[in-house]
C-alpha cells in the first residue's frame, strides 16, 4: 500500500493530491510516444465512471463496500483512491479479503450463538455433579462408621444411592441440541466399531474415527463418545443391591466396605467428568470472548516525502543503486520478476515504467492505451 502511495506521489508532480491528465500523459508517453492527451482524458473519465458504478453497486455494506469504493468525483483527474483502481489485482484482493472478513464475522456470530444456547445448561450440569460429588465425599465415610450404629450406616448407603441416581440422570440429559442421547451414543459406538473392523485399505481411505466437538453439542458428543450414560452404572447397581439386601438381611462389614470403595470410584469418575466439562466450557467461552471483539482498523497512510526520489545521477550496479528503496517496494508489490537478480539498473529508470512493463499496471476499458512492451 505504501508503494502505491509513493508511486502516486511520484506522478503527482505538483503535490495537488490529484494526477492531472497532463501528469499522466507525461508518464505514459515514456511507454507509448503515440499516446494522445485525448486518450488519457478518455481513460480517466472511464475510470471515474467505473468508480461511481462500483460505489452504487456496493451501497453502504456488503463485501464490495470497501474494496469497490474508489471515489466518484468527475473532475478529469485521478485522486489516490481512483488511482488504486488502475491495479485490478489489488482491487480483487481487497474484495476477497472483505468477503473473507464478512464470512469470518458471520461464522463467529453463529458460534457465539450456539455456545450461548447451552452455556447456562452446562453450568447447571457442572453444579449438579459438583453437589453430588461433595455429598458422596461426605457420606461415604459414614458407611464404615460403627459408632453411630447400623441405622446410621444404612441411611448413608441410601443417600449415596440417591446421589448416584441424580448424577446418572444428569448424564443422561446432558444439555445440547440432541434430543435422544441414547441414539447418539449408539451411533458413535457403531462408527467406532465400523472403523476398527474395517480393512486397512478402507481405513486409510476413509480415515480414522474422529470426535468433533461443536460449540453447542460438545458435552453431548463427549457423553456419547465415552458412553457417560453408563458411567455410574456399576456403582449405582451395587448401592441399589446393598439397600435391597438390607431390607432382607443384615449388611456385613464386607458389604459396607464395598459400598465405600464403589462410592470412591464414583467420586473419581464424577470429578474427571466435571473437570473435562469445565475446561471445555472455559475454552469455548474464551474463543467466544476473542471473537466478540474486532481488531481496530489500520490508520490511513500519511503523506510521504513526495514520492520516489533518486539518490544520485550516476549509474551503478546492484538492485538498490540509483533507485530509492521505495522503488523495490513498489516493484515487489506487483510481483515483478527479476527481484534478487544482480543487474545494472538505470538511475534514470522511471519506476512507473517498470510497473507497467511487467503487467503490474493494467488499465481497464482501454486495451490499446499502453503497450505491453518496454
Amino acid at each position: 500500500v505504501r508503494a502505491l502511495r509513493l508511486s502516486f506521489e511520484s506522478i503527482d508532480e505538483d503535490g495537488s493530491e490529484q494526477i492531472t491528465p497532463a501528469e499522466l500523459h507525461d508518464t505514459l508517453r515514456a511507454l507509448d510516444p503515440a499516446l494522445t492527451m485525448r486518450q488519457v482524458i478518455g481513460h480517466i473519465d472511464a475510470v471515474e465512471a467505473e468508480a461511481a458504478a462500483s460505489e452504487d453497486d456496493a451501497g453502504t455494506g456488503g463485501a464490495g463496500g470497501h474494496a469497490g469504493h474508489v471515489g466518484t468525483s468527475q473532475d478529469h483527474a485521478l485522486d489516490y483512491l481512483e488511482y488504486c483502481s488502475l491495479f485490478p489485482m489489488r482491487i480483487e484482493r481487497l474484495k476477497a479479503l472483505e468477503k473473507r472478513t464478512m464470512e469470518a464475522r458471520s461464522l463467529a456470530e453463529e458460534m457465539r450463538a450456539r455456545f450461548h444456547s447451552v452455556e447456562d445448561g452446562v453450568k447447571e450440569f457442572v453444579e449438579r455433579l459438583e453437589t453430588v460429588q461433595q455429598e458422596i465425599h461426605d457420606k461415604k465415610g459414614a458407611a464404615l462408621d460403627h459408632l453411630h450404629g447400623d441405622r446410621h450406616r444404612i441411611e448413608a448407603v441410601k443417600t449415596l444411592r440417591d446421589s448416584l441416581q441424580l448424577a446418572e440422570s444428569s448424564l443422561q440429559h446432558a444439555p445440547g441440541p440432541h434430543q435422544h442421547l441414547d441414539v447418539l451414543t449408539h451411533d458413535r459406538a457403531k462408527a467406532r466399531r465400523d472403523v476398527s473392523l474395517a480393512k486397512p485399505s478402507r481405513r486409510k481411505k476413509e480415515g480414522e474415527y474422529e470426535l468433533v466437538l461443536g460449540f453447542d453439542d460438545f458435552l453431548q458428543e463427549k457423553v456419547a463418545d465415552q458412553d457417560w450414560i453408563k458411567l455410574l452404572h456399576n456403582e449405582l447397581k451395587l448401592m441399589t443391591q446393598a439397600t435391597g439386601k438390607r431390607e432382607r438381611h443384615r449388611l456385613t462389614d464386607a458389604d459396607y466396605l464395598s459400598v465405600y470403595q464403589h462410592a470412591g470410584i464414583a467420586e473419581c469418575k464424577l470429578k474427571r467428568a466435571m473437570e473435562w466439562t469445565r475446561a471445555q466450557a472455559d475454552e469455548y467461552e474464551a474463543f467466544v470472548e476473542a471473537l466478540r471483539g474486532e481488531e481496530s482498523l489500520l490508520p490511513s497512510i500519511p503523506l510521504s516525502s513526495r514520492g520516489l526520489q533518486k539518490r544520485n545521477d550516476t549509474e551503478s550496479s546492484g538492485l538498490m543503486a540509483g533507485v530509492d528503496v521505495a522503488v523495490a517496494a513498489a516493484v515487489a508489490l506487483v510481483g515483478m520478476g527479476g527481484i534478487g537478480t544482480h543487474r545494472a539498473w538505470d538511475s534514470e529508470l522511471n519506476p512507473f515504467r517498470r510497473l507497467c512493463g511487467q503487467r503490474g499496471l493494467e488499465l481497464p476499458h482501454a486495451p490499446g492505451l499502453v503497450s505491453r512492451e518496454g
